[in-house]
């Protein structure tokens, strides 16, 4: 009920677009650390990018995964179902089980920033969102491109 009242209603459902996301970082813990978010539409796509992940926290793999979620969802047409895919456990666990006690607290939470700012994009939505997981080590050339592009950003 919480995630009701957090991302409000589907309206439109349809053909989904479907996004590969990837966080990186580098020298997590140090102080160069780099993150990335990576997000892949497909091989042709212009909207495939990897950027580096903003502050004011450091860094992060979890942190980087949240702002790759949040650039697919902010690049995706608000119309369409979306389907996210993803081998973080932690992004789908934050956006689909504990965004509504995040939004309680505040989002008093590590990476909370970012956290609410996807909270926000959802909510804007017309159409569903759905994030899927990848598992480690399967054979996903999608998968596999989101990671190149995560780790040579």
């Amino acid at each position: 009920e919480m995630l009701r009242q957090l991302y409000g209603p589907v309206l439109i459902e349809t053909n989904s677009a479907q996004v590969y996301i990837q966080g990186s970082c580098k020298g997590a813990g140090s102080n160069g650390a780099r993150g990335v978010g990576a997000v892949f539409w497909g091989e042709t796509s212009n909207s495939n990018c990897a950027l580096g992940v903003p502050g004011p926290e450091p860094p992060t793999n979890n942190r980087a995964a949240i702002y790759a979620a949040l650039l697919a969802v902010k690049s995706a047409n608000p119309d369409q179902s979306l389907m996210i895919f993803t081998r973080s456990e932690y992004i789908i666990r934050h956006a689909c089980y504990w965004a509504g006690k995040n939004s309680q607290t505040g989002w008093a939470c590590s990476n909370g920033d970012l956290l609410k700012d996807l909270a926000f994009l959802l909510a804007q939505r017309r159409a569903p969102t759905r994030f899927v997981r990848v598992e480690h080590g399967a054979k996903n050339s999608r998968a596999d491109a989101v990671m190149r592009l995560a780790q040579a950003g």
